[in-house]
C-alpha cells in the first residue's frame, strides 16, 4: 500500500512538471542550464556562471548559484596564493539594448578576502539580441586554511530608451552628459555665412563625422555655429555668426545697392569648455569641428560674389564673376595649421586659430563685405567682395571612422584629413550634406 501510495504522488507531480513546461513553451522560450535547472529565457537575466581560474588550493564550499539578476558565490581561499575566477554571461533577449545601472551588493561576508569585477561596470551596455560575458575574481590577503567569504551581488538593468541627441543652435555653448559607456557617433555641421540673394551666396556649412569611446558621466561641451546675418544699405554692419564668423560691413558708396554678410560660424564638440578661439592651447581636446562658409557680396556692378564653402581640411576661396584683378582680392579658405588670407593690394586679411577675418570697423574702399567663415582656422577676408570659408578637422587620434565634407571643395584621402566633396546641400541637417543656414550636432549612440 504505501508503494502504490508513493507511485501515485510521484505520478500527480510529474503530470504537474509537465503540464507547467508546455504551458510555459507556449507563452515564453526555455532552455536547461548546466546543471539542469529549468529557466524561463525571458527579457534580460544571467544565464550561466562557472568557474574559469582556481589557484593556490582556492575552492567553493557550495556550488555558485544565480538568478535572473544575482550571483551567489562561497569560496574558501587559504593562503595569500589562492584565486577564484567566475565567469558571468548575461543575454540580452529583447530587441532593445539595456544598461547595467547599478551593481548592488547585497552580501559580502569577509574583508580578508577581495574581489573584482572585470569587464562590467555600472553603464556598460548588453545590447539587443546578443550576449555578454564579464568575470569576478576573489583573491585572498593572507594565509588562514578557514578563509571563507560569501559574496552575493545584485544586478539592475534598464532599457535604454534613446539612442540619438539633437543640438540645434542656440547661441551659446551646451552639455552632453554621457549616459553610458560605449561607441558614439559625433556627426557636426557648420553654419552657412550671411548673403543677400541666391545668386551670391553665403559659402556653406561643412559636415564632419566620426566615432569615439566614451565614459559614462564624463561631459561633451557643444557649440553649435551661427549663421552670419546680412544687410542691405550704405556701410552697414553685418555680424558674423555664433563661434567664429567674421564681422563686415557694407561698402559705402552712395548710389549703388550695398550689402554685406557675415561669415558662418564653426561647430565644434569638445572635452574642454568654451567658443573653438579659446583652444589654441587645448587641442588634444577637440574632439571634432565643421568649418562656417564665408559672407557673401553684392556692393556695385563690378564687386559682388559668393562666399567660400566651410569644412573640409581646407575651407574653400570665394568665388566672384568679376575681373581676374577682383578676384585677386577674394579670401581663401583656412587649413590645418593656418587662417586663410586675401592676396592683392590694401593689406593682409587673414583668418586665425577658430575665427574667421572681422574688420566691421573698416569704412569705405577698404570695408569687407564678406566676413571669414569661422572654423579650426577661419577663412580670410577681403575688400568690398566675399570671404573665405573656414577649415574642418578630425585629427584626434581617439576619433574614428572619420571623415569630412564640403561643397566642391579640395579632396584628400589622408585618413586625418580625409575629405569628400559634394555637391548635396540641405537646411535640414542630412548626413554627407553640406548645411544652409544654422549648425548643427547629432549625437547617436551606437553600442
Amino acid at each position: 500500500m504505501r508503494k502504490s501510495g508513493l507511485f501515485m504522488v510521484t505520478g500527480i507531480f510529474f503530470v504537474i512538471l509537465f503540464e507547467s513546461i508546455i504551458y510555459g513553451a507556449i507563452n515564453t522560450s526555455m532552455f536547461i542550464d548546466g546543471e539542469a535547472h529549468i529557466r524561463v529565457n525571458s527579457g534580460i537575466r544571467i544565464v550561466d556562471l562557472k568557474v574559469v581560474e582556481q589557484v593556490g588550493g582556492a575552492y567553493e564550499v557550495y556550488n555558485s548559484d544565480y538568478s535572473k539578476d544575482s550571483t551567489s558565490l562561497q569560496v574558501i581561499l587559504p593562503n595569500s596564493e589562492s584565486v577564484m575566477v567566475y565567469e558571468v554571461t548575461i543575454v540580452n533577449s529583447m530587441a532593445v539594448d539595456y544598461e547595467i545601472t547599478e551593481i548592488i551588493e547585497d552580501t559580502y561576508s569577509n574583508n580578508s578576502i577581495n574581489y573584482e569585477i572585470i569587464d562590467l561596470s555600472e553603464g556598460s551596455v548588453i545590447s539587443n539580441d546578443a550576449s555578454y560575458t564579464f568575470k569576478i575574481r576573489l583573491t585572498s590577503k593572507g594565509d588562514d586554511l578557514s578563509n571563507k567569504c560569501v559574496l552575493i551581488l545584485r544586478y539592475l538593468f534598464k532599457e535604454i530608451k534613446e539612442h540619438e541627441w539633437n543640438f540645434d543652435y542656440m547661441g551659446k555653448e551646451q552639455q552632453f552628459i554621457v549616459p553610458y559607456n560605449g561607441v558614439y557617433k559625433l556627426e557636426v555641421w557648420g553654419a552657412q555665412g550671411g548673403y543677400y540673394n541666391e545668386l551670391y551666396i553665403g559659402g556653406y556649412g561643412g559636415y564632419s563625422v566620426g566615432t569615439v569611446v566614451l565614459d559614462n558621466n564624463s561631459i561633451l561641451y557643444i557649440n553649435v555655429g551661427g549663421q552670419g546675418t546680412s544687410a542691405v544699405g550704405t556701410s552697414v554692419i553685418c555680424n558674423g555668426g555664433y563661434n567664429g564668423g567674421g564681422g563686415a560691413r557694407s561698402f559705402s558708396y552712395a548710389g549703388a545697392l550695398q550689402t554685406c554678410g557675415g561669415g558662418g560660424g564653426a561647430t565644434h564638440v569638445s572635452f574642454k569648455s568654451g567658443l573653438l578661439s579659446t583652444l589654441s592651447g587645448s587641442i588634444d581636446n577637440i574632439l571634432i569641428v565643421a568649418g562656417g562658409g564665408g559672407g557673401g557680396a553684392f556692393t556695385n556692378s563690378m564687386n559682388f560674389g559668393t562666399g567660400g564653402h566651410g569644412g573640409g581640411y581646407k575651407g574653400s576661396r570665394a568665388l566672384s564673376s568679376a575681373s581676374d584683378s577682383i578676384k585677386n582680392g577674394l579670401g581663401s579658405g583656412g587649413s590645418q595649421d593656418s587662417g586663410g588670407c586675401r592676396n592683392g593690394i590694401r593689406g593682409d586679411r587673414c583668418g586665425s586659430f577658430g575665427l574667421g577675418y572681422s574688420n566691421s570697423a573698416d569704412i569705405g574702399s577698404t570695408a569687407n563685405s564678406g566676413g571669414g567663415g569661422g572654423g579650426f582656422y577661419g577663412g580670410g577676408g577681403t575688400y568690398v567682395n566675399a570671404s573665405g570659408g573656414g577649415s574642418g578637422y578630425i585629427g584626434n587620434t581617439l576619433l574614428s571612422s572619420k571623415s569630412m565634407y564640403c561643397y566642391n571643395c579640395d579632396e584628400s584621402s589622408d585618413e586625418s584629413i580625409k575629405t569628400i566633396s559634394t555637391t548635396n546641400v540641405s537646411e535640414v541637417p542630412i548626413s554627407n550634406y553640406a548645411k544652409k543656414g544654422n549648425g548643427y550636432v547629432k549625437i547617436t549612440f551606437i553600442k
